[in-house]
Parts: C-alpha cells; sequence; structure tokens
C-alpha cells in the first residue's frame, strides 16, 4: 500500500499561512488529512490526522488522532488505514 502527501491549504486565513496541511493520498484519492495545529493544547498534540472516508463502525477503527510529530502522525494514520484496508479484505 502506497500512500502520499499532497499540500491542502485548506485554511485560507493569514494566521495559519505557516502551518502545514496535508491531504492523504491512495492512488490519487483523497482519503484523509495530517495538519499541524493552531495553538495546540499541548505540545503533544501539535499535529492532527483523520480517515475522511466513510467507516463501519463495526471495523473498531480508530478514525482520527493527534499526535507531536507529523512523522508520528503518518505512522499512525497509516496503522488505522491498514486496519481499515484488512477489516475491507476480511
Amino acid at each position: 500500500m502506497i500512500l502520499s502527501l499532497r499540500r491542502a491549504r485548506l485554511e485560507k486565513q493569514p494566521v495559519f499561512a505557516d502551518l502545514q496541511d496535508w491531504q492523504v493520498l491512495e492512488d490519487g484519492n483523497e482519503i484523509g488529512r495530517i495538519y499541524e495545529q493552531h495553538a495546540p493544547a499541548s505540545p503533544d498534540q501539535a499535529w492532527f490526522w483523520s480517515i475522511m472516508v466513510p467507516l463501519d463502525m463495526r471495523a473498531k477503527v480508530v478514525p482520527s488522532g493527534r499526535a507531536p510529530t507529523i512523522d508520528q502522525a503518518k505512522q499512525d494514520f497509516l496503522k488505522s488505514w491498514s486496519a481499515w484496508t484488512a477489516w475491507l479484505s476480511r
């Protein structure tokens, strides 16, 4: 499974201009988003990630979360996405 990132820049307000914002793609289709939080509650919540396709609750997949770094957010996203695709393939 190969996932890629593409700059999203969904937020247009100047105060957020320096924050990173990414769409997560699989085979060119948007499946999620990872972005840097503005003024996070704590450093371990600096990044937010979310799967943006409908998930079946029976799969018990975590659809979103927060992480201290973009690398951790990517790992957490991939773990959940892999669990989702494995559940679909069963």
